[in-house]
């Protein structure tokens, strides 16, 4: 039984994200005005290419070092700060909070 909890815990969960199509993707953030384009590449050739209006996103919390920014109530694409300078990491909390009905979180964690 140990051999079987150490497979299930450890080893199969590798396998299975190893198997997924958009495992290790990787995304671009373009921040506009009034829209952010988000472009992503993957495995096997996977590509995909998004504009999403502020007006049409669900929420966007902001935490020290990221921004999520929420398609629906469970899905949302992690922007990582740390890659942005303060006046962009600015300009992008200017665009959001100047967009009406956006609910705007700020997280002091």
């Amino acid at each position: 039984t140990i051999l079987l909890y150490h497979y299930a815990y450890y080893i199969s969960p590798r396998r299975i994200y190893r198997k997924l199509k958009l495992a290790d993707t990787e995304n671009r953030y373009v921040f506009g005005e009034t829209a952010v384009v988000i472009s992503s590449c993957g495995r096997e050739g996977y590509k995909a290419h998004e504009t999403f209006p502020y007006a049409l996103l669900h929420k966007v919390m902001e935490t020290s070092e990221y921004f999520f920014l929420f398609i629906d109530k469970l899905r949302a694409y992690t922007v990582d700060k740390s890659e942005m300078t303060n006046t962009e990491i600015e300009a992008v909390r200017a665009a959001l909070l100047a967009t009406p009905d956006l609910t705007y979180k700020a997280c002091n964690y």
